[in-house]
């Protein structure tokens, strides 16, 4: 279980006063200026807390038709006070085992409570939470409140509580007993005070309009197929069965912007070829028949596609087809560049339609790029330096792209993010080992990619926006990578 300790005043109940000042009326409410004190009362009346802790006290000043008189100057005093201080705004702390007395006055109105304190050798005897359940949208967050309770039933206050959850990946919970939604799921939720626990289910829903797309195996050691997760939990389910190229991976699966189709390429040894396909697994068409072909991205209308190829030899560019597979094209190629790979296309409302990609000479470089769909206008996003950038991806506003670093060859990638101007590139996601294929989800709020930064295969993980709530969206043996988003 993952743990979490907050120490200080455990949650009570909160007296909270509504006091809107009527200005020149006799009437009920709350009385003017001028009206004398005619009793102080001290709220909670009788609190009990451990030696070197605090509770808040409030001092409620009325009239004489019992009506709350706002702004008064109010004293406080305790009486022995060698069991406990109390300051001038009613913060009483303990600090020896006993009772005292606290008087609050005002105009000559006095007030008093009666406060205990106790050794920390009283134990709790029990402990409740404000919900025993609650049910929230991934993203959202709901407080839990714990009380402490004496044997005799009164509440304790500066006991130390530690929140657990049964699923790190489903929900998180902060010290002082915020949870926050992250994954699609059930969790138990756990405060805990020396031996006592109370416990709330909290179920965590998802309301997104979209899954995710992949490429991976539900068996140890499989051949890579295209797989849909659905966002609102569940099974991922094959999108082509088995008999359908039997043998052959299929990655890169990138979805029309309608959601009704999937581009993605077929990879057997040196070959490899772009296929098209409706989202029910039926339509299945191919695109090109070169052989080495990969990385498709669709144009915002979803009339045609970029993609990467090498037909002449090692050499990549970037071509543009319909997305019948009619009219490829050549962006690239007069360049004089060995490599440019990994397409993005830009959304459909940035100001301008553009595509990403990565450049590159293979062994000292490797930097992103920006150009219109007809191959002019060229803008380097990132610097040719000692490093390799790679596989950008668009914000669905065209204000940012994240794309992969490393800073050495073969070494660990993360993911980065940057203006699409160039300017402010900073560091999104770092963890151990490798960071790849990023895709940003269509709403914006996720971005998916696979990473090895856990023993095994890649597998599939999704972040919020701001790079927070780390998730695990698949764990088959089989592994998970090239992630996308498919609109339902």
């Amino acid at each position: 279980m993952m743990r979490a300790s907050f120490l200080g005043h455990v949650s009570h109940t909160v007296l909270r006063l509504m006091l809107p000042l009527l200005i020149g009326c006799d009437g009920g409410g709350v009385v003017g200026p001028g009206k004398p004190v005619a009793s102080v009362v001290i709220a909670p009346a009788a609190p009990v807390l451990m030696a070197g802790d605090s509770v808040q006290l409030t001092a409620i000043v009325r009239d004489q038709d019992n009506r709350p008189i706002p702004g008064r100057v109010v004293t406080w005093a305790a009486q022995p006070n060698v069991v406990l201080s109390v300051s001038s705004t009613g913060l009483v702390t303990g600090t020896a085992p006993g009772s005292a007395t606290v008087t609050a006055t005002s105009e000559g109105q006095r007030g008093t409570a009666t406060v205990t304190v106790t050794s920390s050798a009283d134990p709790v005897a029990s402990i409740t939470l404000d919900r025993t359940s609650a049910t929230l949208v991934e993203g959202d967050r709901v407080q839990l409140a714990a009380t402490l309770w004496y044997a005799r039933g009164r509440e304790i206050y500066g006991r130390a509580v530690e929140w657990a959850f049964s699923d790190e990946t489903v929900a998180s919970v902060q010290l002082d007993g915020v949870v926050t939604g992250i994954r699609a799921e059930s969790v138990t939720i756990t405060a805990s005070a020396e031996t006592k626990f109370a416990s709330a289910a909290i179920t965590v829903t998802a309301d997104y309009s979209f899954d995710l797309i992949y490429s991976g195996s539900l068996e140890p050691a499989g051949t890579p197929r295209l797989l849909r997760l659905p966002m609102a939990g569940g099974d991922p389910q094959p999108i082509l069965p088995s008999s359908v190229l039997p043998g052959w991976a299929l990655v890169g699966a990138a979805s029309s912007p309608d959601g009704a189709r999937v581009a993605f390429s077929a990879q057997l040894g040196s070959e490899a070829y772009l296929y098209v396909v409706n989202a029910d697994g039926s339509g299945l068409r191919q695109l090109t028949t070169e052989g080495d072909e990969g990385g498709p991205t669709w144009s915002p209308d979803g009339t045609e596609i970029a993609f990467e190829s090498a037909p002449a030899g090692p050499d990549s560019d970037i071509w543009v087809m319909r997305a019948d597979g009619s009219n490829p094209r050549n962006l690239t190629g007069a360049l004089g560049f060995e490599y440019e790979y990994a397409p993005a296309w830009s959304p459909a409302t940035s100001s301008s339609d553009r595509i990403a990609f990565a450049q590159s000479d293979f062994f000292t470089y490797s930097r992103i790029v920006t150009m219109r769909t007809d191959g002019s206008d060229l803008r380097y996003i990132t610097a040719a330096a000692d490093r390799f950038d790679g596989a950008p991806t668009w914000a669905p506003d065209g204000s940012r792209i994240v794309f992969t670093r490393e800073s050495e060859r073969w070494t660990n990638a993360d993911l980065w993010i940057v203006d699409a101007t160039g300017a402010n590139a900073r560091a999104f996601v770092a963890l151990p080992s490798e960071q790849l294929n990023p895709s940003w989800s269509p709403d914006g709020r996720l971005l998916s990619f696979s990473s090895l930064h856990l023993p095994g295969p890649y597998q599939v993980y999704t972040v919020w926006a701001d790079g927070t709530a780390l998730v695990r969206r698949t764990d088959a043996p089989g592994g998970g990578a090239h992630p996308g988003w498919l609109l339902r």
